[in-house]
């Protein structure tokens, strides 16, 4: 009786089990899916999938897109009816049929000229800007680095703080050393708490800013992998291999040459507009007349009256004798000086960024290697001297601060160069719209 009263409860139960072990299972995939692992790459990456101005922008070359169909599309003909009737004689009535269709002499040539080179020229915007959004994750990304690893480096002498502040009280229950030392690293505690603090809440916002520019949910938790680069992959010297690729792939460039072709397309579609165009018609109509006199037909009475069919064709052409288009033309040659000018400031300027980056990455490598002389590893000698020493009670506590100090201060500007490093590597690849791979 016990066993089958078993057997019924574990019926009873096993199926509840499975349904919450499924809600469970349901419930850590979804946590999962929403903690997104990233590199900087892969931010990048994703940021130009999800962000919705981009998106937007994306938008910009279909309408491009559309406006390009419709300047391939030739002119509709036009239907054209009336009638006419005496007013006074009911009996004379008119009626008339036609069509018109224009013949677009060269326009629809040039509008399509025209629209291939806007959307060409859109296009060309519409990368420019991924660059820009690309350039702005990257320092975004930078920065976040550079606060997760200086918070690193504050958790670090808190930890340090509190083993020396242990140490001390043990000394000043002692009676071997002062309460003013005790209260002097009490001081120096707080204040590394107080830095931490602050850096962990500056890490928090920089990150929920990257999920913005990312277009990530608000409830995702964005999980920030990789380090700040000790050295850059590539070679510094030289401007011109970085400068002809920069030539060769900027989109701003593209564009503003993009923009040259349309002021020239436009200038070429004014000057078309300004020339005669011609349109052909075909006209069908009938004329009726009616009588109120009799006349005999086929041995009957039947009202006189006559039917006459017409057939009218024809060209209009239109004269451009007052109305060449003028305006429209002087207004195309500037806007095709304007995008010269533009041209010629977007290729001077590559030329400053290119060269003001790579003095930048160059600057950082040397910074760089002055830590890599064995800096922080002598002072960190010097530090374990004197915290050595002031165990045994031959330094004092002012000492061993001041050494700690200066190994946080090293340590802290290290991580300013790797920071600048990876932004004047950054700048580079913003001005050569090429990856981050220098």
């Amino acid at each position: 009786m016990r066993s089958r009263s078993f057997r019924i409860s574990l019926l009873i139960v096993l199926p509840k089990l499975l349904v919450l072990l499924v809600l469970l299972a349901g419930r850590v995939a979804a946590q999962e899916e929403k903690r997104l692992p990233m590199d900087i790459e892969k931010a990048v990456s994703y940021g130009l999938e999800h962000h919705k101005g981009i998106a937007a922008d994306r938008q910009q070359i279909n309408a491009a897109a559309g406006k390009l169909k419709q300047a391939g599309l030739k002119a509709n003909p036009m239907l054209e009816s009336s009638a006419l009737t005496s007013i006074t004689d009911s009996g004379m009535q008119n009626g008339l049929i036609g069509v018109t269709l224009p013949l677009e002499l060269g326009r629809r040539e040039r509008r399509v000229t025209l629209a291939e080179r806007e959307t060409e020229m859109k296009r060309h915007e519409v990368a420019d800007r991924e660059r820009m959004l690309a350039a702005e994750i990257r320092l975004k990304f930078a920065e976040v680095l550079e606060t997760r690893e200086t918070l690193s480096l504050s958790r670090e002498i808190i930890e340090f703080n509190h083993e020396i502040q242990k140490l001390v009280g043990a000394r000043v229950a002692e009676g071997i050393s002062a309460r003013l030392e005790e209260n002097m690293q009490i001081i120096e505690l707080r204040r590394s708490e107080g830095r931490a603090s602050g850096l962990e809440s500056r890490l928090r916002s920089l990150i929920e800013e990257l999920k913005g520019l990312l277009g990530m949910p608000a409830e995702a938790e964005l999980l920030v992998e990789g380090d700040l680069p000790t050295r850059s992959p590539g070679p510094t010297s030289g401007v011109e291999a970085p400068l002809g690729e920069a030539m060769l792939n900027r989109p701003d460039l593209r564009a503003a040459l993009a923009a040259e072709e349309v002021g020239e397309a436009m200038i070429a579609m004014a000057r078309t507009e300004g020339r005669f165009d011609v349109s052909i018609f075909g006209e069908l109509g009938w004329q009726r007349w009616a009588f109120d006199q009799l006349g005999q037909m086929d041995n009957r009475l039947v009202p006189i009256g006559m039917v006459n069919g017409m057939i009218r064709g024809g060209v209009n052409i239109m004269l451009p004798i007052r109305n060449r288009n003028q305006g429209n033309i002087e207004a195309a040659a500037a806007y095709r000086n304007e995008a010269r000018l533009r041209r010629e400031f977007v290729q001077s300027m590559i030329y400053r960024e290119v060269r003001t980056a790579q003095e930048r990455i160059a600057g950082a490598q040397r910074v760089l290697q002055t830590f890599d002389n064995q800096l922080i590893e002598s002072q960190q000698k010097n530090y374990g001297i004197i915290r050595a020493s002031f165990e045994l009670g031959h330094a004092r506590l002012t000492d061993l601060l001041g050494e700690q100090r200066r190994l946080s201060e090293l340590r802290m500007e290290q991580t300013m160069a790797k920071r600048e490093l990876l932004v004047a590597r950054i700048e580079l690849a913003r001005a050569v719209a090429g990856a981050l791979n220098r």
